[in-house]
This record gives structure tokens, C-alpha cells and sequence, in this order.
């Protein structure tokens, strides 16, 4: 048994009080990411308008169009799902490891779109004008954060680690629509959506990789649980 599969056992008996602390660290971990990405999206749109355009491949097969309505209302779908899953259909138990996973993954966006500032493409909408850019997204979607995409990476994450079927498939279904919203509208160059799915699968497995056994070793301190019961590799 690996320690990923003995820490979701465990986790199953842990009390209130253990679950409740994971709770309140996985969300100041997440509000604290979500502050960051504030900071450093509102960075990059500062001179990202005066960086010049790079030359993508794709664009010459694709139509121009502008799916702001897609880009904005495929978003919130997810969010709403991803929420909807992880609260009522996943277990409250198993939130602060989506938590964490949203986390990192936001953070190294974050990191990347800061050292990476992409000028934007050509024929870019211009959404601002959208009422529910102007009242919700503003504070987590930014026009200069390129690479990589986040209407990609995150409902490709949410196939990742949930584990509903029809939760699955649906984010699945949103992550490549959006990834081909982005490109049609020009508000993603086809790197950022490439790169996308293969960041959000490492960090998937790093945290994966990290979460369960230290989440293994807390828990057989915390509940006695005998040296011989340690997962094997």
C-alpha cells in the first residue's frame, strides 16, 4: 500500500479537530495565493500594452472572434463546479488537498506570468466592458497574464483531482473549449495553452507526491498507528 492510499484511510478516521485545522491552513494558504496573484496580475498589466506582439503559428489557421461571453461564463461554470464538487460531492475531508493543488498551481501562474510577460496578440478584445469581468473576474482574471493559461490549466486540474465521474468529464469538456476560446479570441498565444495541461499535470504530481505523505506521517504520529503499517514504495 503507498502512503497516498494509507494517508485517504486514515484520513477517514480523523476527528474534527484535525480536519477542521487542515481546513483553516489550506484555506489561509489559498487566500493568501489568491492576494498574490492580485498583486502580481495587477504588475504585469502595467506595461504589458507597450510589450509588442509575438508571431504564433496558429493564428494564421484560426478565425479571429471575440468569445468573451465564453471566456467569462465557461470560467465561472468551473468555478461553480469546482466548489460544487469539492464541498458537497468529494467530502469536506478531502478539500484542503484540492486547496493546495489550486494553491500551487495559481502560485507557480503567478511566478511564471511575472517572468515570462508576453505582449498581447493581435486583435485582443478588449472586455472590461463585460459586467461580470467589472464586478467578479477583475479581482482573479488579468489581460496580461499569458503564459500559461489559466482557463486551461485549472478545469484540467479539476479532471485531475476529482474524482466524481460526471465532475471529470465536465471539467474536462471546459478546459478544452476554453483552451480553444483563448486561442480564437487571441487572448492566449498557443504556447500558454500547450504548456497549460503539461505545468498543471506536474503540479499535480508534485503535490500529490508531497501532500500525501506528509499528511501520512502527521496522521500515524497523531493515531498511533504502528511503524510496521508504513507504505512501501
Amino acid at each position: 500500500m503507498s502512503e497516498a492510499e494509507a494517508a485517504k484511510q486514515l484520513r477517514s478516521k480523523g476527528d474534527f479537530k484535525f480536519h477542521l485545522i487542515q481546513h483553516i491552513v489550506a484555506w489561509s494558504v489559498f487566500v493568501g495565493v489568491l492576494c498574490v496573484n492580485y498583486w502580481t496580475g495587477n504588475y504585469v498589466d502595467k506595461f504589458v500594452e507597450n510589450l509588442p506582439p509575438a508571431h504564433d503559428l496558429v493564428f494564421e489557421y484560426l478565425p479571429s472572434l471575440d468569445l468573451s461571453l465564453i471566456h467569462f461564463w465557461g470560467f465561472v461554470t468551473f468555478l461553480v463546479l469546482a466548489f460544487y464538487a469539492g464541498l458537497r460531492l468529494e467530502g469536506w475531508e478531502n478539500v484542503p488537498y484540492a486547496l493546495w493543488t489550486f494553491s500551487v498551481l495559481i502560485f507557480v501562474r503567478a511566478i511564471f506570468t511575472t517572468l515570462t510577460p508576453l505582449g498581447l496578440p493581435h486583435d485582443a478584445p478588449v472586455y472590461h466592458q463585460h459586467g461580470v469581468y467589472n464586478y467578479f473576474l477583475k479581482y482573479f482574471d488579468f489581460r496580461g497574464t499569458m503564459f500559461f493559461s489559466g482557463h486551461t490549466s485549472f478545469p484540467f486540474m479539476g479532471f485531475l483531482i476529482y474524482r466524481t465521474p460526471w465532475v471529470k468529464k465536465l471539467c474536462l469538456a471546459l478546459s478544452i473549449i476554453l483552451a480553444c476560446e483563448v486561442l480564437i479570441s487571441r487572448l492566449h498565444y498557443s504556447i500558454d495553452v500547450a504548456a497549460a495541461y503539461f505545468i498543471a499535470y506536474g503540479v499535480y504530481r508534485a503535490v500529490g507526491f508531497i501532500f500525501f505523505r506528509v499528511e501520512y506521517q502527521i496522521l500515524r504520529y497523531a493515531y498511533k498507528v504502528p511503524e510496521t503499517q508504513t507504505a512501501t514504495h
